[in-house]
């Protein structure tokens, strides 16, 4: 019998990955509320739920990691070189 991926994980470390996302703690925050805002509009897009749940694992790291920024343009600013390079106006 072939070993598949999928037959390789088990359905506990398969739950485990979803349980960070269950926890929107990260959105108390500043930047947090801007990436739940981003999410909102991607459900109103009608994006899979892999790509809703892909991006939220992203952005609450990002979120988690620089708890000290106002806004997401600020992140661009420090990290890029300036927001203008990465969000419409």
């Amino acid at each position: 019998m072939a070993v598949t991926r999928s037959s390789r994980r088990s359905p506990r470390s398969r739950s485990w990955m979803r349980t960070p996302l269950r926890d929107k703690a990260y959105r108390r925050y500043a930047v947090g509320q801007e990436v739940g805002h981003f999410l909102r509009t991607l459900r109103v897009a009608r994006r899979s739920k892999n790509t809703l749940e892909s991006y939220e694992t992203v952005l609450r790291l990002l979120t988690l990691e620089h708890l000290d920024l106002q806004s997401l343009e600020q992140f661009f600013g420090a990290e890029w070189g300036g927001p203008a390079l990465c969000l419409p106006r």
